[in-house]
C-alpha cells in the first residue's frame, strides 16, 4: 500500500503492477490523464476516508494498492563475496 500524492504519482510512473487507487476528486482532476494510462480500478472518497483507510493521520490525495515484485537473491560468482 502506497499513501500520499507524490508517493502514489511515482508509483504510478513506475512498472509496478497497480490494482487499486482511491482517490480525492482533487488528486482525480489533477491526475486524469496518468490514471487514465493503466488498468485498475479507480475509486473516489473524500480525505477523512482516506484517512481511516491508511496509516497516515491526514490524506488529502489518494491511496494505491499494488503488486509487490519478487525478490530475487543475490549469487555471487566465483571469487566474489555478497555481504
Amino acid at each position: 500500500m502506497v499513501e500520499g500524492e507524490k508517493n502514489v504519482v511515482e508509483l504510478l510512473q513506475s512498472n509496478f503492477k497497480v490494482e487499486t487507487v482511491v482517490v480525492t476528486a482533487q488528486f482525480y482532476e489533477k491526475y486524469q490523464l496518468l490514471l487514465g494510462q493503466r488498468r485498475m480500478e479507480v475509486l473516489e472518497a473524500e480525505p477523512d476516508q482516506l484517512a481511516r483507510l491508511g496509516t497516515f493521520e491526514t490524506n488529502e490525495a489518494a491511496i494505491a494498492v499494488a503488486v509487490s515484485k519478487e525478490n530475487k537473491g543475490l549469487k555471487a560468482l566465483e571469487n566474489e563475496w555478497v555481504i
